[in-house]
């Protein structure tokens, strides 16, 4: 560190008494480059306006997953999830006092991974449906019944108010890449796939089919459908910028189709949507 005055300097050789400035600083990341998923990465991070050796650390977020860093900002590894990662690091002198931090993104590309698939994750959150029973055909005749790790999730459909859950009249999608896993397949993010990567929404092309409402229902009570569906023709609605997916009044289907540049297949999901008045369970 640099002292400016025979004082301060003084004052410096006396450990742990006093951190002597070495200036504010700035964090170089021309040295981070674009990364790609599973090959092999090298970069090294450096400073400016900065006096003396520099200690560098982790100082908030994570790493991509199979990278590290060490003291020397140097990142190395392969890494192991796709995406854009953003994290702090810490630039310090001999001392070990922190003096400045510095924002650091490493975009894992996936372009030129091998049978690539987009999917959602699958959840129970917002009513999932469950897949067809062992034996029976799935939608379009893709799933013949449970594997080992089925969770037992096929399209997603909205729930509104009026079925005893409040608030679950939108779906948030989580979109992720994914490669098939034992069984060879593309599922969606659904039964063994294996998710390697995230996908913001507004990364994706979208395609709204016309949402198709049921014709009119009158209640029927003691057969699952308590209350009525009188169709008003209020379309369910796609966020694409947050990747949100809300129920208009009506009852009725929609097909949505997503689609990235670096994944030739797209993602299809057929939208089931209740009314706020609809309810499945005479009991509510």
């Amino acid at each position: 560190m640099n002292c400016r005055v025979s004082l301060v300097f003084s004052l410096c050789l006396l450990p742990l008494l006093v951190a002597c400035p070495s200036g504010e600083g700035l964090l170089d990341t021309q040295g981070v480059g674009i990364a790609r998923y599973q090959q092999d990465y090298n970069a090294q991070l450096g400073v400016v306006d900065y006096s003396g050796p520099a200690r560098y650390e982790l100082a908030s977020g994570a790493l991509p997953q199979g990278l590290s860093m060490d003291a020397a900002g140097r990142i190395l590894g392969a890494p192991e999830w796709a995406g854009v990662h953003t994290f702090e690091v810490g630039v310090a002198g001999l001392r070990g006092i922190a003096d400045f931090t510095g924002s650091v993104t490493i975009d894992v590309r996936f372009d030129q991974v091998e049978g690539l698939a987009l999917g959602v994750e699958r959840t129970w959150l917002n009513n999932f449906f469950h897949d067809p029973p062992i034996g029976a055909n799935g939608w379009g005749g893709r799933w013949d019944g449970r594997g080992p790790d089925d969770t037992g999730m096929f399209d997603p459909w909205t729930r509104l108010a009026g079925t005893g859950v409040e608030g679950m009249d939108s779906i948030e999608f989580n979109f992720g890449i994914y490669l098939p896993g034992e069984n060879g397949r593309d599922d969606q993010g659904g039964l063994d796939d294996v998710r390697i990567g995230d996908i913001p929404p507004g990364d994706l092309t979208v395609v709204q089919d016309v949402f198709e409402p049921v014709p009119e229902t009158d209640p029927r009570p003691g057969q699952g459908y308590p209350s009525g569906h009188y169709a008003e023709g209020d379309d369910a609605v796609y966020d694409e910028a947050t990747g949100t997916f809300t129920a208009g009044v009506d009852t009725g289907e929609v097909y949505v189709t997503f689609t990235h540049p670096s994944v030739a297949e797209p993602l299809e999901l057929r939208m089931q949507v209740s009314a706020p008045d609809w309810c499945p369970d005479p009991g509510c």
